[in-house]
């Protein structure tokens, strides 16, 4: 069973890691998505480029559609919404990639 840390957390989500299996929970609002430590870097890549595509969308104008594995389902996002998200998937990164280097130091 999983046992979640907080890898970063703010008021319009978290992103969490599994302390056993490593596996990665991204939370955003009322979505939540679980990840291998491979998708999410992964995921950071496609929120990212989504966002450096749509940066000059209207602030409030929910149009940014990111498709998902499920062909049914997609993300919808404004752009505001969307920088919110890379913000906590770039914060979540650093404190896990501070985490491996701190790790590998013990070893």
């Amino acid at each position: 069973m999983c046992s979640f840390k907080f890898l970063h957390q703010t008021t319009e989500g978290c992103v969490l890691q599994c302390a056993q299996c490593e596996g990665i929970k991204v939370v955003f609002g009322t979505v939540s998505i679980a990840l291998t430590q491979p998708q999410f870097y992964e995921f950071i890549e496609v929120i990212t480029t989504y966002y450096d595509e749509n940066k000059l969308q209207p602030e409030n104008l929910r149009c940014i559609y990111i498709p998902t594995t499920a062909k049914a389902i997609h993300l919808l996002f404004n752009i505001k919404e969307l920088k919110s998200l890379m913000q906590i998937l770039d914060e979540a990164y650093l404190t896990l990639s501070v985490n491996k280097l701190v790790q590998n130091s013990c070893l």
